[in-house]
């Protein structure tokens, strides 16, 4: 097509030898020349006469001359079966990838040999394919078997097992920064653009019992049955709840495999500790343990016991549950760690550190949910503790991102004597009310006189966002109060995130869901 004064006038490229009466379903210019295009075609041919179906164009970049076409589909030592061809991705003037009928097949040289490129696959049509530069990633949607993806440019393990740090995380990078949700999950408690952080673990989900009415005799339930948990059901179905302290609530756990083959034998260990921004660090015999318990676990505590797969299949998730009688003593919130490995894709050496913030950000085979879901309704004051952790030689940033704050107030009191002077940015500090005071001495009794409570440091904006710097945090730990208050009237949930960082580094961070409920 061509534009000349606003005319737009179709020129037809076709011409011998190029097959007349074949619907294109594809095209593209070659990336360092637009005068050559490259198409594919549907379609069959006979016994006698075989449909060639990737056809290679050029015209001269001046001049009159018809276009010249060649038949790229391959020769008697590499040559395509006679399928119809339905996408096409081109890399290089040589490498290219086309989807078929009968699945994926690449050429390194321009189309003269073709060579099958669906190891891994599902055995169906592939109807579509992208390929996502910046990360090296050939896409392609299937007919009816989903999405699915390859890492090109890099060795391709047979065995490739991972859990994904957050919703947008697929386990091929370092996830030590954050990105914005790219699509709403409202079973994860994501909206669109949200950010998602290394502790969002998308592959872990706790079912608690909820949604009783005692009025009418309706008791608390789950939400399905345990053996009604598959992938599937975890992903469309099983919204994540918050583990009720006293209760039995149940851990589901997602494994993934994206390799070409079974992964036998895949351990899977389960913990937990008190929520916190910054995380005590796991036991010094975390790793010569594993996957047995450690004999310190006073900060994490195990889930019942390891669990093992024995074989992971490469086409679909495995889901574990464990029945997690959670005691009476437990924190409002607590943070989950999933911890996965296998003799045929091992967790390295240099990556089995013992600060969690490093091991999650960096291994893919481990994950940890630091999401909290609190439930209050209007004209109320909910307070609940949280810890950070960190090096008392060290001064520590807290941060609480702009956000979707719906209507809901922030507030964090430190303990008596344990902060100096903090440079304070976008928060507001002030001496607590009667109402804030009443409701913290009914949250922790007495021991609300071991709080600074002439010093209760207020967000003014959650969709502005706030920060505290120079924080000093024992060596111990530092326990702060964290005051939640709901908005007076129904809104949309909210996500805030309290992150902890250091000379610029995120150490920690924990994400709290609000959701305004009726008396």
């Amino acid at each position: 097509m061509t534009n000349s004064g606003g005319t737009w006038t179709a020129t037809a490229l076709h011409a011998a030898p190029l097959p007349e009466r074949r619907y294109i379903w594809d095209l593209a210019p070659l990336p360092d020349d637009s005068n050559t295009v490259v198409v594919v075609m549907s379609g069959f041919g006979t016994a006698d006469h075989p449909l060639s179906h990737v056809w290679r164009g050029t015209v001269p970049a001046s001049g009159t001359a018809e276009w010249k076409w060649t038949n790229i589909s391959g020769t008697e030592s590499g040559p395509l079966p006679d399928i119809p061809v339905n996408a096409l991705v081109l890399d290089t003037r040589e490498v290219m990838y086309i989807a078929t009928d009968l699945g994926v097949f690449s050429t390194r040289d321009g189309g003269t040999t073709w060579t099958n490129f669906s190891q891994g696959l599902p055995n169906c049509a592939v109807f579509d394919m992208r390929l996502h530069q910046p990360t090296r990633l050939l896409r392609v949607a299937t007919h009816g078997r989903g999405v699915w993806e390859r890492q090109l440019d890099a060795s391709t393990p047979d065995v490739d097992t991972f859990v994904r740090d957050h919703l947008m995380q697929t386990g091929r990078r370092p996830s030590s920064s954050t990105e914005s949700a790219a699509f709403a999950d409202p079973l994860q408690h994501v909206a669109l653009g949200d950010p998602m952080w290394w502790w969002q673990c998308a592959d872990i989900k706790v079912d608690a019992l909820e949604g009783g009415i005692p009025e009418y005799h309706i008791p608390d339930a789950y939400q399905m049955k345990v053996d009604e948990v598959d992938y599937v059901a975890f992903e469309s179905r099983l919204e994540h709840r918050n583990p009720k302290p006293g209760r039995l609530n149940r851990v589901y756990v997602q494994i993934h495999n994206r390799g070409i083959q079974a992964s036998p034998d895949v351990t899977v260990k389960m913990l937990y500790a008190d929520a916190a921004a910054g995380l005590p660090d796991l036991p010094l015999d975390f790793w010569t343990a594993f996957p047995a318990d450690s004999a310190n676990t006073s900060s994490w505590k195990p889930i019942g016991t390891a669990q093992t797969i024995p074989l992971l299949s490469p086409t679909e998730p495995v889901v574990l549950e464990w029945e997690w009688s959670t005691p009476m003593t437990a924190a409002d919130h607590s943070c989950l760690l999933v911890v996965m490995d296998c003799p045929s894709d091992p967790i390295p050496v240099a990556n089995k550190v013992l600060q969690v913030a490093t091991l999650i950000a960096n291994e893919k085979h481990v994950g940890l949910k630091n999401l909290h879901v609190v439930t209050a309704p209007a004209d109320t004051i909910y307070w609940t503790p949280f810890r950070f952790f960190g090096n008392l030689d060290l001064r520590y940033s807290i941060t609480i991102p702009r956000s979707r704050g719906n209507g809901w107030n922030l507030a964090l009191m430190f303990p008596r004597g344990t902060q100096g002077d903090l440079k304070l940015e976008g928060i507001v500090r002030a001496e607590s009310n009667a109402k804030e005071l009443e409701a913290l001495q009914s949250k922790i009794g007495a021991k609300s006189e071991q709080y600074d409570t002439t010093a209760l440091y207020k967000v003014e904006s959650l969709a502005v966002g706030a920060r505290i710097a120079g924080v000093s945090i024992p060596s111990d730990g530092l326990e702060a109060m964290v005051m939640l208050i709901p908005p007076p009237r129904d809104t949309a949930d909210a996500n805030i995130s309290i992150v902890q960082e250091t000379e610029g580094t995120v150490v920690g961070g924990s994400t709290f869901v609000l959701r305004l409920v009726k008396r």
